[in-house]
């Protein structure tokens, strides 16, 4: 089957934006072998568009797009990170992120943002579960073609880490969202790890969207930094705990997917 692109013929920017990700959502499903009832119903003032097709991709739950229009894809349960070129159904594996623990269906590489100065900085962000029962939150330098939207040649090095502390110990409700908003600021998606208690506790992660300030932290490898580095102005909570200092929403179980509406900044979660 192969996977399509819905958008709108006269599209507003919001709708650009929303179709598209909507759209490779659906190709996503396609290319791992689901294949929805309606997927080739198409609403009227919408055409379809192939995005991303061969090769087959192994359970690609996360993607986001360069400035350019090249998306960038991830594979769950290997950490396998991939590129296609614009207007070219293939996708080429540009990196495989080391640790990732995708053994259990809930875990692996889960979620991909892009900085939103590309390419003045040139960063991928990953969200991740680890070999040794952890969740990270980790950065990579990507090099190459940062600007060619005909190549896939980026290189990705220099692992930053910003969070390496957050335990996962039933390997259930990881959440695994990234997305940055308007004001540059980074959200992290948390689930609970099946301890509900755990999210409304401020001075845990779990259960919780987390908003970080990764503008100041230094390039190249390293990390991870204090929590206070890492806090923006603005968080709701200013207590004295480290993690409740970067809490922005919290008494959540599983906020698997969310995004960030443009305008007005606010947060639309699924919690699955």
């Amino acid at each position: 089957m192969t996977p399509l692109h819905l958008h709108n013929t006269i599209p507003s920017a919001r709708e650009i934006v929303r179709t598209r990700a909507v759209a490779l959502a659906a190709a996503l499903l396609l290319a791992t072998g689901a294949e929805p009832a309606a997927a080739q119903t198409v609403p009227d003032g919408f055409v379809l568009e192939q995005v991303v097709g061969e090769p087959f991709l192994e359970q690609p739950v996360a993607f986001t797009w360069l400035p350019d229009g090249r998306p960038v894809l991830t594979e769950r349960p290997n950490g396998v990170v991939r590129i296609a070129a614009v207007g070219s159904a293939a996708s080429d594996s540009v990196f495989t992120l080391p640790g990732v623990e995708g053994a259990h269906p809930e875990r692996g590489l889960l979620g991909v943002a892009v900085d939103p100065a590309w390419p003045a900085r040139p960063y991928l962000y990953f969200h991740l579960t680890h070999v040794d029962s952890v969740t990270k939150i980790v950065r990579y330098t990507a090099g190459g073609s940062v600007t060619d939207p005909a190549s896939t040649a980026v290189t990705l090095t220099d692992e930053y880490v910003l969070l390496d502390d957050i335990e996962d110990i039933n390997g259930i409700h990881n959440a695994g969202t990234l997305r940055f908003g308007a004001d540059s600021l980074l959200h992290v998606s948390l689930g609970d790890d099946a301890q509900s208690c755990q999210a409304q506790d401020l001075t845990s992660p779990l259960g919780k969207i987390l908003r970080l300030d990764v503008s100041a932290l230094p390039p190249g490898p390293g990390g991870p930094p204090s929590k206070s580095a890492l806090t923006p102005a603005g968080n709701p909570f200013p207590g004295p705990d480290p993690w409740e200092r970067l809490v922005y929403v919290w008494g959540l179980r599983n906020p698997f997917r969310f995004t960030v509406d443009a305008p007005t900044g606010e947060l639309f979660i699924g919690s699955v």
